[in-house]
């Protein structure tokens, strides 16, 4: 059996650079986390949520799940103990961690295309090219099921009356 070739450090690099823009491409909480840090670093050490305003320059917006929003909100969303934050390996770790907090509805808007293909992502399956989203076929459900698709066909058991 041939003995497999080995990378140059290079090569590795470049492999496993592309392998996390993949995971962070695919893995909503990564981006998330990764479009906070990305706007905090510059002005480590965060000590206050001044520092953060500071970071966030003169128009203060926070750019967050492809919307933006004024730096107030970020304040209110985030728990005071959140600070200080010395290193970027403490920033990462408290930004995943506000990212956990914050429900993956907010900012991301099912109007934008950034938010659709989240919503989408989520979905346990890709419907066919030209159905919307969240209709799986135009016959009956099971049972106790109801269909996502407020615009979908009912079925008779969604016009059950009691007697």
């Amino acid at each position: 059996m041939p003995e497999k070739e080995r990378k140059s450090p290079q090569e590795t690099q470049k492999h496993d650079a592309a392998l996390l823009q993949m995971i962070v491409d695919e893995v909503d909480a990564a981006r998330d986390t990764l479009e906070l840090v990305s706007q905090l670093q510059r002005e480590l050490p965060l000590r206050r949520f001044d520092d953060v305003r500071r970071a966030l320059g003169p128009e203060g917006l926070l750019h967050f799940r492809g919307q933006k929003y004024p730096v107030g909100w970020f304040e209110n969303a985030v728990p005071s103990v959140l600070f200080p934050i010395e290193d970027v390996r403490a920033l990462v770790e408290r930004m995943a961690n506000v990212v956990r907090l914050i429900p993956d509805h907010v900012g991301a808007s099912p109007d934008t295309a950034y938010g659709l293909e989240r919503a989408q992502k989520r979905m346990w399956f890709q419907p066919p090219n030209g159905l919307p989203p969240g209709v799986l076929s135009s016959g009956p459900t099971p049972a106790g099921i109801s269909r996502i698709n407020q615009g979908a066909a009912e079925n008779d058991y969604s016009r059950r009356e009691d007697k």
